[in-house]
């Protein structure tokens, strides 16, 4: 068959017959070719026919190209970045993020403070400014402040003074404070005062803010010879005579006095819980003290018979043992102590030799066994109208009338920490109350020095019957009708 438009005179030759399929594939090429009867000349342009050129085009061809930037494509970049992308660090950001941080200014926030105030607030109608009375009370302690003197210090009339105190082995026993009116340093009444005082702060926390005590808060056995230091009337930083230590040792045991001073550091731990590396260097003395005590059995001013002429413990060592072990920790429900000491069931009064009564307060409020209510209950009944403690015609309970008001004020404030714990509250709040406003006033006087009506003008105290320096300052001055130093 011939193609359309080829001569009709045309044979078909043999080797020819390959050429129809050669002209019907010229046409896709070239759509005019002239014949040529050789097939020499169509075979020939097959080698460089231009749909093979571009078969040899693809390997270079340039949709590869772009396949191979694909690799590093910017598309994929863009997903490696978002790890660090900065929609992720302010989400890390929002650890220390500032609206955390006031939350845990929130504790000592001063908008919570005023809440606290109704703690000390007196019961009766407003009658006296307890915020006053503490704010007073502690200055006594400021007062007796012995060695070098923050710069807080309150009592302008005092400065630093027994900056040479120094132990048997040389060791620095400067600070502390003084005793009553002299300038001895007792360490047991010292660590008694330590103890009641840090139990007062653990109980009442808020009473003390209220009345901004920790604008002023700063919290060693026996410095100084007792019958030298009370032939000295004068300043404590005038003093030139010599002032001896005394140290309990295993050979000298004073497990009495060790153990209030466990007491002692042990509450306190418990006052200053917020300042951690300072309550747990406390809880850690406590603790050694406490096997000093526990390990070596004896009574001090047996082992320092200077100590004894002044401050004898009568009440023997048992009863600071318990009472350390009471304090050693707030988690205080681990006593050693299962079964009633028989020895600490009769408790004469609340003071710095006699735990007994604070130790059954403790073992009450802590194990809620009748039992330890019972001893308690028993201890401060005696103190209630009708009991076997005596009544002076305006209302003072007392022991003894040596040093009367401070039997009273240590058995009102158990009486006032039984009654807050469901102890007898109405009674026990009651008698409290009213021995305190005795003290403060109610019969006419004050007995706390630079409060209410008619305070103490004249106590018996060295430092503060002084002039002021560098005026003269000796015995003569204890008759001196001129006023002294008061707050």
């Amino acid at each position: 068959m011939f193609e359309r438009g080829a001569p009709p005179t045309m044979q078909p030759p043999t080797a020819g017959r390959s050429s129809p399929r050669s002209t019907t594939q010229r046409p896709s090429s070239s759509p005019s070719p002239s014949y040529t009867p050789s097939t020499n000349r169509f075979s020939s342009t097959r080698r460089p026919k231009p749909t093979k050129r571009p078969r040899s085009t693809r390997r270079p061809k340039p949709t590869k190209r772009p396949r191979s930037t694909r690799r590093p494509k910017p598309t994929k970049r863009p997903s490696s970045t978002r790890r660090p992308k900065p929609t992720k660090r302010p989400s890390s950001t929002r650890r220390p993020k500032p609206t955390k941080r006031p939350s845990s200014t929130r504790r000592p926030k001063p908008t919570k403070r005023p809440k606290s105030t109704p703690p000390p607030k007196p019961t009766t109608a407003g009658k006296y400014n307890y915020n006053e009375v503490l704010k007073l009370s502690i200055l006594f302690y400021e007062a007796q402040r012995s060695g070098k003197l923050p710069r807080n210090n309150r009592v302008k009339w005092r400065k630093d003074s027994a900056l040479k105190d120094k132990g048997v082995d040389g060791e620095d026993l400067t600070g502390g404070w003084y005793d009553a009116g002299d300038y001895v340093k007792f360490g047991f009444p010292m660590a008694s005062s330590v103890t009641v005082l840090a139990w007062g702060l653990v109980e009442y926390k808020q009473a003390y803010v209220a009345a901004e005590f920790e604008k002023y808060e700063r919290f060693p056995i026996k410095v100084g010879d007792g019958d030298l230091d009370h032939d000295y009337w004068g300043r404590p930083e005038d003093m030139t005579m010599n002032r001896p230590a005394f140290k309990i040792c295993p050979k000298k045991p004073g497990s009495d006095l060790a153990a209030e001073t466990a007491a002692a550091l042990a509450a306190a731990s418990i006052a200053f819980k917020g300042r951690k590396g300072y309550a747990k260097n406390l809880l850690l003395h406590a603790k050694q003290l406490y096997e000093f005590a526990d390990n070596h059995r004896g009574v001090y001013s047996d082992s320092i018979p200077n100590a004894a002429k002044f401050y004898k413990s009568w009440s023997g060592y048992k009863d600071e043992l318990v009472w350390e072990q009471l304090g050693c920790t707030e988690q205080r429900r681990n006593l050693l102590i299962l079964q009633r000491p028989s020895d600490l069931l009769a408790a004469w009064a609340f003071s710095w030799d006699d735990k007994r009564a604070g130790v059954q307060l403790l073992l009450a409020q802590l194990t809620k066994k009748e039992s330890y209510e019972a001893d308690i209950k028993k201890s401060l009944d005696a103190w209630l109208p009708g009991g076997t403690v005596k009544y002076t015609p305006k209302g003072l309970a007392w022991r003894i009338k040596w040093g009367s008001n401070r039997y009273a004020a240590n058995t009102a404030f158990l009486a006032l920490v039984a009654a807050d714990h469901g102890i007898t509250p109405a009674a026990y709040r009651d008698f409290a109350t009213k021995q305190i406003h005795y003290m403060l006033g109610d019969t006419g006087r004050s007995f706390v020095v630079g409060f209410g009506k008619t305070p103490p003008q004249r106590p018996h105290h060295r430092s503060s019957s002084c002039p002021s320096a560098p005026e003269r300052c000796d015995k003569s001055n204890i008759d001196d009708p001129e006023p002294m130093h008061t707050f």
